[in-house]
């Protein structure tokens, strides 16, 4: 399953930033993102842009112009803390960008031509020096595992609804 997705949702809640004045906390799915004080109210409706994301430089450029404090890494949304809280994405107001028939809960990673960040694969081999000590780096190791299509659970937030979970974790030795 993919679960990369830009959907058009709604804020859950907003809530005030334990370390800034001028800055707010929204909740979308189970996410949280620090957007400026006043910006949105609970409610409304907006496009989630998750972390990983890279925008095209067209939408980069309509969403940060170049008088704007803010930029993107070579388009890239990421995580980062500000004041001490971590805001993991970003919102859009859809009135901002063009994206035509508006559908609340679809998809529009496509119609703005955002995708995700895939970090540069290393092919495995034999280890290659490298580095400025002059350290070993290898490749994947072949017996390691990769595990794909898992959904983020902070994507179904109201899976559980009102029943008690428990989680445990076993330590290793125990």
């Amino acid at each position: 399953m993919n679960d990369f997705k830009v959907p058009l949702t709604y804020i859950k809640s907003i809530r005030p930033h334990p370390n800034a004045d001028r800055l707010e906390i929204a909740t979308v799915y189970g996410w949280d993102v620090i957007i400026r004080k006043g910006q949105y109210t609970a409610g409304s409706l907006v496009l989630y842009v998750p972390p990983n994301s890279v925008l095209p430089s067209s939408l980069e450029t309509k969403l940060f112009p170049p008088e704007s404090k803010i930029t993107l890494d070579k388009g890239r949304v990421k995580a980062i803390k500000i004041r001490g809280f971590v805001s993991t994405g970003m919102l859009v107001d859809p009135t901002e960008v063009d994206i035509g028939q508006v559908q609340v809960e679809q998809d529009y990673a496509a119609v703005l031509g955002i995708t995700k960040y895939e970090a540069a694969v290393r092919e495995a081999g034999p280890a290659t020096s490298g580095g400025k000590h002059g350290r070993k780096v290898k490749g994947e190791n072949p017996n390691f595992r990769k595990y794909g299509g898992l959904t983020n659970f902070k994507w179904c937030p109201d899976v559980f609804g009102d029943a008690d979970v428990i989680v445990t974790e076993k330590i290793h030795g125990t």
